[in-house]
């Protein structure tokens, strides 16, 4: 589908972007990936935004380096550096105005023969979409991977009462899948009895008393 960005979006690119925006509308996020990826690459986080609107629009080979790309950034990440990438994907309000962002489904944004890590990519990146229906399908759809808890519980405190029930219901589910190592390992805690302890003094029960009480 043709894109249609305001001149805004322009601000976040390189030198010479807000020209090639501007004089090729037609032009989609798939077809300006491989300059982002570039940038990406080069340490330039505010292109990740960009890469990931290639999901929408892109080829299959394009979503396939997309994901990969994501797949790398995210692995990168540590706690902080995910908060960090929730705050500025959701700070992107220009996604909202060029992709109608409500006709997609989430299965659209994947291409054949992804990886798991570039499959947990698109869809922990999808958590931290400013559109909250992308963010619930997304949230719902990482209540089976223990690796993405981090991503799970940035939702449970998310503005949107159906985001954060989607997060609490896949928080249950994990809680109740997942042994305590993997919990530990994803949440970057040191020991299972570290998170245990940081989870009764937040919600004043334990995981495993939480897991119950939401079955």
């Amino acid at each position: 589908m043709p894109v249609d960005l305001p001149a805004s979006c322009g601000i976040i690119g390189a030198e010479g972007q807000v020209t090639a925006l501007l004089f090729h509308r037609k032009k989609t996020y798939g077809d300006y990936l491989a300059e982002y990826i570039g940038h990406v690459e080069a340490g330039e986080l505010s292109f990740v935004p960009w890469v990931y609107c290639a999901l929408a629009q892109g080829t299959d080979k394009q979503k396939e380096a997309a994901a990969q790309t994501l797949a790398e950034v995210l692995a990168g990440l540590n706690a902080d550096g995910l908060v960090d990438m929730d705050l500025r994907m959701r700070e992107t309000t220009s996604m909202e105005w060029s992709i109608d962002w409500r006709a997609r489904r989430i299965e659209d944004f994947f291409a054949e023969n992804l990886s798991p890590e570039a499959c947990r990519a698109v869809l922990v990146f999808s958590t931290f979409h400013p559109n909250g229906y992308i963010r619930e399908q997304a949230v719902a759809a990482l209540g089976t991977d223990p690796q993405a808890l981090s991503a799970v519980l940035l939702r449970c405190n998310d503005w949107v009462p159906q985001v954060r029930q989607a997060a609490l219901e896949s928080l249950a589910h994990l809680l109740d899948i997942a042994d305590g190592t993997e919990i530990a390992a994803a949440l970057q805690y040191s020991t299972v009895h570290h998170f245990s302890r940081q989870f009764k003094e937040k919600f004043g029960i334990t995981p495993t008393e939480y897991a119950r009480s939401v079955r």
